[in-house]
């Protein structure tokens, strides 16, 4: 399955902005997983850490720079251009020659027909169906 890094603008004035931010990613990161994709969300995964740590910007690059490295690809969110995070992403992923995308329709002209989302065969412990959430 091809890995998808997502990069867009996180930092803003407000905690609401910072909350549309990482909305506007976890969007996009839904509509890869749904197109077959494995989205990485590092909005998701550092979500409120401003709050709560004193790292620096380039901490916070370290890491994501770890995942970055394990993707197929890098998606660029609209606005990304006025992001320090995101231009030092996009960087990184032109350095190491990862792919650099804007649409789900640039992916399957990069990596036709491997945008499937495919079942896990389930070992003999989870015999069952496993219900994850519920709406």
């Amino acid at each position: 399955m091809v890995k998808v890094y997502i990069s867009g603008p996180i930092t803003a004035p407000t905690d609401d902005d910072i909350r549309a931010n990482v909305e506007r990613a976890d969007a996009a990161g839904r509509a890869l997983a749904a197109a077959g994709y494995n989205p990485f969300i590092p909005h998701k995964q550092t979500q409120g850490w401003h709050a709560t740590t004193s790292f620096t910007r380039e901490q916070y690059l370290a890491l994501d720079f770890d995942w970055l490295q394990l993707c197929q690809a890098i998606y660029m969110l609209p606005g990304w251009e006025e992001s320090l995070g995101a231009l030092a992403e996009y960087e990184e992923a032109l350095r190491l020659g990862i792919p650099v995308v804007r649409s789900i329709d640039e992916l399957e002209a990069l990596f036709p027909g491997e945008g499937t989302l495919a079942p896990v065969r389930r070992s003999a412990l989870y015999r069952e169906p496993q219900i994850i959430c519920e709406y």
